[in-house]
């Protein structure tokens, strides 16, 4: 019987990058929850019914840093779970830039779903340097982090360009909510190296879903 569960898990595993390639992006999409944001993007037949931590300390420093009526930028929106936490909040108007074409569309649906579509745009852009980029970025516009607009809170998700643009950044926010990527070139340290002058860092704390820190920095004259 061990043998042939032990071939039966083999066998599986063979057929697995056969089914993620040729069969899952053909099934229709299904709602699950991210930290209780419903998203539409699970295929049918995944087996995860809900993501109850989904990026929580990202989540949490970013409810923590908006205050009612703030505009937000965020670089790297993803899914769009951050975004409307942001508009759940008290933000008026949130701003996305999103690299990978897919997520442009994602996190516009996530949007929408959650009944803050009207406060939030979402642009497909690249911010500062490509260092890795999720999905098709052909297209995307090319904005330069001293160019990105003016705003309250800036939250970068960014898979390791987030250091590049802290160290060419245009607007000076009141808060910094910064996911670092130690595997992409931006550790803590070198996070913290690349914020402007006038921040101090308020917190920094580990998210036990993905293992990746979240640091907080708010301007010292704010």
């Amino acid at each position: 019987m061990t043998g042939e569960s032990e071939s039966t898990d083999s066998v599986l595993y063979r057929l697995q990058p056969i089914y993620n390639r040729y069969v899952r992006p053909h099934l229709p999409r299904t709602v699950r929850e991210y930290n209780g944001v419903a998203v539409r993007d699970r295929a049918l037949l995944d087996q995860t019914p809900s993501y109850p931590d989904f990026e929580a300390e990202s989540v949490r420093q970013l409810t923590d840093a908006v205050e009612a009526g703030d505009s937000v930028a965020i670089v790297g929106g993803g899914r769009g779970v951050t975004a409307v936490y942001a508009v759940q909040s008290g933000a008026d108007d949130v701003r996305i830039f999103e690299a990978a074409r897919e997520y442009v569309d994602l996190a516009r649906d996530t949007a929408a779903r959650n009944g803050v579509g009207d406060c939030v745009a979402v642009e497909h852009a690249v911010v500062g340097d490509a260092v890795d980029l999720w999905g098709d970025a052909a297209e995307a516009r090319r904005v330069a982090a001293a160019d990105l607009p003016d705003c309250d809170v800036l939250e970068l998700d960014c898979e390791g360009a987030e250091v590049g643009i802290l160290e060419s950044l245009g607007p000076r926010p009141r808060s910094l909510v910064v996911e670092c990527h130690p595997a992409f070139g931006a550790p803590v340290a070198d996070v913290r190296d690349a914020l402007p002058g006038e921040y101090r860092v308020a917190e920094t704390v580990v998210d036990e879903y993905d293992d990746l820190p979240v640091l907080r920095a708010e301007r010292e004259d704010a």
